[in-house]
């Protein structure tokens, strides 16, 4: 293609009628260019080349049109030559702009894979911190609850201590003949002195209690999240469809502390659509009315809730234990599925003190894969970790006291929720 086209150029300038000019000086022209270079022999002679045919000098412009055309008139072998150069230089250029591509397309994909990895040591770094927060949530909220406590304990000694003093004051100003002629209790009344003059009425620690609500309610999407992840951590998959009831219950060792692990998956023979309904109104666990308060700052009351109440238990010995739990929970609505996720912060009263629990639950209802008839999947997965202070580690037998307390209280709501659902059930069919 280029040496068509520098013909066709060659073709087009020879087409132009040039001047005509002396033999002598185009001899000396043509001996000019075979040379290596012009040398001051050859002006000489071109000089007296023109000054004796009487001819003036055509200057520098004409003799730059004779170099081109002489160029025009050199060999084949020359332009194959000059050929084989531009194809050199060609095939150097691709080869540059070959290895030039190939070592950009390495660096994409060094870089790629570097980006990759990036993107998954954030997303572990985010996964670690989500689980880490929920657990110093709640010591947070333990230790904020303690420093109020403590606070409350230190302004009602400091009223006892002054209450006390002048009791002291009142006693010393009376002579021994008061003293006996009148009782202690008409001295009293006669001071228009009562029992809520010496003691202080209890103190309720409501804002602790909306602490703790809104630190597990900021958690519930998180834990929503986790489903399917503690689903196959717990081995749910492994437990069969079709049973009627099928449970398990162990102890997780997990380095120095651990967690109770409950896991049931069972088979209700009533339609999907029937068992939903029903669990909306057996969730509110109406069977707990003890002490019973509800939290009603929350965004969608109509999915979520939080209500704290008080369990107490009586010992053979005749003695009364107790605590405090409060629970907060989110349903979740999707096509095939309802997913009920809760959160319970259970604390210890009386011989209980510094006593805690932290109780995370899913509950999944779906219809029966395996089951042809309209048969109902409950599926149900709670983890119970103890938190105790140093302080009750040698009280083992309150400890124990403390956790049989707390996982009876959870086998009785399952089954008082199991029972309520099935009274319902029955009554809709």
């Amino acid at each position: 293609m280029d040496a068509e086209f520098l013909e066709e150029v060659a073709e087009f300038l020879d087409s132009f009628d040039l001047p005509a000019f002396p033999t002598a000086f185009l001899e000396a022209e043509n001996s000019l260019v075979g040379a290596e270079g012009p040398s001051a022999s050859s002006g000489a002679a071109i000089a007296t080349t023109f000054a004796s045919d009487g001819a003036a000098p055509i200057g520098r412009k004409k003799t730059k049109t004779k170099q081109l055309k002489a160029k025009r008139n050199t060999t084949p072998s020359d332009r194959e030559l000059h050929k084989a150069k531009d194809r050199k230089r060609r095939n150097e250029y691709r080869e540059r702009q070959k290895i030039e591509r190939e070592s950009l397309q390495r660096q994409v994909g060094d870089l790629s894979a570097e980006l990759e990895q990036v993107q998954k040591i954030k997303e572990n770094e985010e996964k670690e911190a989500d689980d880490l927060m929920l657990p110093i949530l709640a010591w947070k909220t333990i230790a904020k609850r303690q420093l109020e406590g403590r606070l409350a304990s230190e302004t009602q000694q400091r009223k006892l201590q002054s209450a006390v003093r002048a009791r002291a004051a009142l006693i010393e100003d009376l002579s021994g003949l008061v003293l006996k002629r009148l009782s202690e209790g008409d001295l009293i009344v006669s001071r228009g002195l009562g029992e809520s003059s010496f003691g202080q009425k209890r103190i309720r620690l409501e804002p602790a209690d909306t602490a703790i609500f809104e630190a597990y309610l900021q958690g519930l999407n998180t834990i929503y999240a986790q489903t399917e992840e503690a689903f196959r951590a717990y081995g749910m998959d492994a437990m069969l469809d079709d049973a009627t009831v099928n449970t398990k219950q162990a102890w997780q060792h997990d380095g120095k502390t651990g967690c109770f692990q409950f896991v049931s998956k069972q088979l209700m023979p009533f339609s999907f659509k029937q068992t939903c309904q029903s669990l909306r109104h057996v969730a509110v666990m109406q069977h707990r009315q003890t002490d019973r308060e509800l939290y009603y700052d929350v965004e969608d009351p109509e999915t979520t809730m939080a209500l704290k109440y008080r369990i107490t238990s009586r010992q053979t010995s005749g003695r009364v234990m107790s605590v405090v739990l409060r629970v907060v929970a989110r349903r979740f609505e999707e096509r095939d599925r309802v997913v009920t996720i809760w959160r319970s912060f259970t604390e210890g009263e009386g011989v209980f003190t510094g006593m805690h629990s932290d109780e995370t639950g899913w509950c999944v209802a779906k219809p029966s894969p395996t089951s042809s008839a309209e048969n109902t999947l409950l599926e149900m997965c709670i983890r119970n970790v103890p938190m105790h202070f140093r302080s009750t580690a040698t009280l083992e037998p309150a400890v124990e006291q403390f956790t049989d307390l707390v996982l009876n209280s959870g086998t009785e709501d399952s089954a008082e929720i199991t029972g309520m659902l099935e009274k319902l059930l029955l009554a809709s069919a």
